[in-house]
């Protein structure tokens, strides 16, 4: 007979043993960015995989580093040992409320299977970026992209296709030089990893030229929207400011 292991309840066969390795080291850098809010807005399908409880004794729903979590589905869901996961919280903070321009899909941070069977799964906790909490969704996790060293700007500011900072920050309004900011320009406008935007802001009067405020480099790209890195900024860098490709 089989041995078996139990996780809350749940039975797995020996064929779902636990296993425990090591989460890849990340620099500093490659957890900013990891943590970053992701680009592509679809949200979570039908079948997405979800976080279901703490693997704890004491019940609890919000998850720090290290905790055992079990998942929604198991092999029959695709779930393989080691498997790597982003886990992103869909909904608005307070910090969103009155902006129509905020992100609705965060990153909470990542997990890594630790054990499975057929139906469910148990997941530690690898980083966590925001809380991560109960019923908070995954997708296949994504090594960071390497990020171009920075060099002085090449090109002038093209002011006839400007775009707008959508969010500017990670769970907040405002941004600095090495935060993350989302534009609302992709692939189909022709925007590409490491290209450069400037940035500017109409702070007026009526009629005079936009202040430069920045300079930011794309990091990643949807159909319709760019996660830009600051490269440098006159202050901060706010939500509906301009972005001018250069060209």
């Amino acid at each position: 007979m089989l041995p078996v292991f139990v996780l809350s309840g749940m039975v797995a066969s020996a064929s779902a043993q636990p296993a425990m390795s090591e989460a890849p080291v990340l620099s500093p850098a490659e957890i900013a960015l990891a943590c970053a809010p992701p680009v592509d807005t679809a949200g979570p399908g039908d079948k997405v995989l979800r976080l279901v409880a703490a693997q704890d004794p004491i019940k609890h729903t919000v998850f720090g580093h290290r905790d055992l979590v079990v998942v929604s589905g198991g092999t029959n869901a695709g779930v393989q040992l080691g498997q790597e996961y982003f886990v992103r919280h869909s909904g608005r903070s307070m910090m969103d409320m009155g902006y129509r321009s905020s992100p609705a899909i965060r990153t909470a941070g990542w997990v890594r299977i630790v054990a499975v069977n057929d139906t469910m799964a148990i997941a530690t906790v690898d980083q966590t970026c925001i809380e991560m909490t109960a019923n908070d969704y995954l997708e296949p996790y994504v090594t960071p992209p390497t990020v171009a060293a920075e060099t002085d700007a090449v090109g002038e500011p093209d002011f006839t296709s400007l775009a707008r900072v959508t969010s500017a920050g990670y769970d907040r309004q405002i941004a600095a030089s090495g935060d993350f900011a989302i534009i609302d320009r992709g692939v189909e406008k022709g925007v590409t990893p490491n290209m450069r935007f400037a940035i500017y802001r109409d702070i007026g009067p009526r009629g005079a030229p936009l202040t430069a405020i920045g300079e930011v480099i794309v990091i990643s790209v949807s159909k319709d929207r760019a996660l830009t890195r600051i490269l440098r900024s006159n202050g901060v860098v706010l939500n509906d400011d301009y972005a001018a490709p250069r060209k």
